[in-house]
């Protein structure tokens, strides 16, 4: 008699629940809000990703005519902003020919693209919200600001706001009579745009 043995494999697995991992939110890595300024320009009023209104208005302007406002920006998101500053959906417009406008060598008074954004001078200073000590000063030409150009504000470090001071200028002393004569009777309008990028 022969016996034959049993040479199969047996296996058991045991297994546990279905595991999870779910990852965290993360605030944008740039993500700029904005405010305007009560009486003082740290009195951040309440910010929001875009402004429904502008901040400058000038009636009438003459040589040295000058308006100053303040915004806040507030870095929400989670790396630190290098912010500049730029002039956006530039319009310049001939609302008028009047005066010597026309004899001053304008040749579209009255009628299509003006010439007052060449004429009217913007400088900004970032803020130190707490101290109130004053950044450098950054200036240029609205027409500038609203072609390839833009100014530096500075860097803003997560969770943390900066104050900014606009100053307007319109015809400064740098500019001849002959300018302002063309730029007479024109309007300009444009918004302001503060772009935030991570390093």
């Amino acid at each position: 008699m022969g016996t034959t043995g049993i040479f199969a494999v047996f296996t058991d697995r045991a297994t546990t629940g279905t595991n999870t991992v779910t990852s965290g939110s993360r605030p944008k890595a740039a993500d700029l809000q904005i405010a305007t300024t009560g009486s003082t320009y740290s009195d951040c009023q309440t910010f929001s990703e875009d402004l429904a209104t502008g901040l400058i208005t000038i009636s009438d302007a003459q040589p040295l005519s000058k308006q100053i406002k303040n915004v806040c920006l507030r870095n929400v998101g989670a790396s630190e902003l290098t912010v500049t500053m730029k002039a956006v959906d530039l319009v310049d417009a001939e609302a008028g020919c009047t005066g010597d406008e026309a004899a001053s060598g304008d040749a579209t008074c009255g009628t299509g693209a003006g010439e007052l954004s060449d004429l009217v001078a913007v400088n900004t200073n970032k803020i130190d919200c707490v101290t109130g000590a004053f950044g450098p000063t950054e200036g240029a030409w609205l027409s500038v600001l609203g072609g390839t150009g833009s100014m530096a504000i500075g860097t803003v470090a997560p969770g943390s706001q900066a104050c900014v001071r606009i100053e307007l200028t319109y015809a400064p002393l740098n500019t001849t009579a002959t300018q302002q004569l063309r730029a007479q009777s024109d309007t300009a309008t444009w918004r302001f745009a503060f772009d935030g990028a991570t390093a």
